[in-house]
């Protein structure tokens, strides 16, 4: 029997609308598909209340504030380190840079979600990060 995937979902909302509902479904699913999951999250979000009870799905709140939050960064590049992780899945256009970052020089695949239709900003950064990710997922075109 082949091992399941190692998924680390990161959720840098700090509200809990529907991408983070969609979220709470795609965990659900993965659990009981036996998948192990570890969801980051800012600290306090209210997503970590709606995610499966489950021995397989760690949720980890780290201080997400900001893209480029240095404490975030260390955070999310020791767990990815530590965890044998085979993909990271940023589920909001903020959640790319960190994911990114973090992941640089392990070899982690980055998949990233767009529930919108509206494009990224013009701002270099967002210029940036439209390549870093290895998949797109995307409602839209």
């Amino acid at each position: 029997m082949s091992r399941r995937p190692r998924i680390l979902h990161l959720d840098t909302g700090r509200e809990l609308r529907g991408g983070q509902r969609q979220l709470a479904i795609l965990a659900a699913g993965l659990d009981a598909e036996g998948c192990e999951q570890t969801v980051v999250l800012p600290t306090r979000a209210p997503l970590a209340a709606r995610l499966p009870d489950s021995p397989r799905l760690r949720v980890l709140e780290l201080p997400l504030r900001g893209e480029l939050s240095p404490a975030a960064l260390g955070g999310l590049r020791a767990v990815l380190k530590g965890g044998g992780f085979d993909l990271v899945h940023a589920h909001t256009a903020h959640a790319v840079t960190p994911g990114h970052l973090a992941r640089l020089g392990l070899g982690t695949p980055l998949a990233a979600h767009r529930r919108v239709d509206f494009p990224l900003r013009r701002h270099p950064l967002a210029r940036l990060k439209r390549g870093w990710p290895d998949l797109w997922i995307a409602v839209s075109q």
